[in-house]
């Protein structure tokens, strides 16, 4: 595949729509990454990958594109405790990679509308926009912030716009339920700051942010101490917010009070959870992707 990419680019234009053209880049889709994360191997893989998605981008555009393979495989390397064990060059090049990813399906959406997102027939490829996501966001980590391509993963990415991500359930989700739980939260949170925000001083809708957050607070808690920074900013936001907005209104709906309680009701369960476990947040979630991955343990 590296060969192809090396190619003449205008040999490679002509073929954009040719059937064995589109089976090769189908077949290199379907190459599942090995599973040890610093091997020659995966930098070889990730490399292919990298180098494919950038052929892409230069051949096909806007809803082109996904009429290819759906069966990109993203999901390595998972969280971004994982960075800190990794070489400088194969961050850079993951780094790469999920933005070319990122740079392609972002721009699709956009020219094939927010029902791109909703449609099943893309579902694998949400998935691989999660698993990117949750790799850069969960948990929070200062010193990614400041990547080249950071802004790819912040808190207005499209995913919000699909209704299945925005109310997240184990029957759809399956083994991806924690991580969409998770990213879930990290956007909320960039979601309930500008909101909560904007209603100091004008009237501002928060009944999608309501229901999401209803519907993500039902995750276990020992999957959302990954997510508490989030959690924690989402709770200092409100605590600062709702009394200029009860001061410019005169009176506040009763609702923002009561999801106040809940993502505090989830805070304080966060810390009773790292608590009793006896460890450091930093080992407790370390530990529980080792066991994640061990038992597979998917309840909602």
């Amino acid at each position: 595949m590296l060969s192809i990419y090396h190619s003449d680019i205008s040999d490679l234009s002509s073929r954009a729509h040719d059937g064995t053209f589109h089976a090769t880049l189908g077949a290199v889709s379907r190459i599942k990454p090995p599973l040890e994360n610093e091997s020659s191997a995966f930098h070889a893989f990730v490399q292919m990958q990298s180098a494919t998605l950038s052929l892409i981008k230069g051949l096909f555009r806007g809803s082109d594109i996904w009429t290819l393979s759906p069966d990109w495989d993203l999901s390595q390397p998972q969280g971004s405790e994982a960075f800190s064990k990794m070489s400088k060059e194969m961050l850079d090049l993951i780094e790469v990679r999920d933005a070319r990813f990122i740079d392609i399906i972002q721009p699709t959406r956009a020219a094939v509308g927010a029902d791109w997102l909703d449609d099943l027939r893309n579902d694998r490829l949400v998935r691989q926009w999660v698993h990117v996501v949750h790799r850069w966001r969960v948990p929070y980590q200062k010193e990614i912030c400041g990547r080249r391509y950071w802004h790819l993963v912040q808190t207005r990415t499209p995913l919000f716009e699909c209704e299945r991500f925005r109310r997240p359930d184990v029957s759809h989700w399956g083994e991806d339920l924690i991580h969409v739980q998770q990213v879930l939260v990290t956007l909320l949170h960039g979601s309930w700051s500008e909101g909560l925000y904007n209603a100091s001083f004008r009237e501002v809708d928060f009944s999608e942010l309501i229901n999401s957050t209803l519907f993500v607070l039902k995750m276990k808690t020992k999957h959302a101490v990954a997510v508490e920074w989030y959690i924690q900013n989402i709770v200092e936001d409100f605590r600062k917010y709702l009394p200029r907005i009860t001061e410019s209104y005169g009176y506040l709906e009763p609702t923002l009070d009561q999801v106040q309680a809940a993502w505090e009701a989830k805070l304080i369960d966060i810390k009773h959870w790292v608590e009793s476990y006896g460890g450091t947040a930093l080992d407790f979630m370390e530990d529980c992707i080792w066991m994640f991955s061990r038992e597979g343990d998917m309840t909602s």
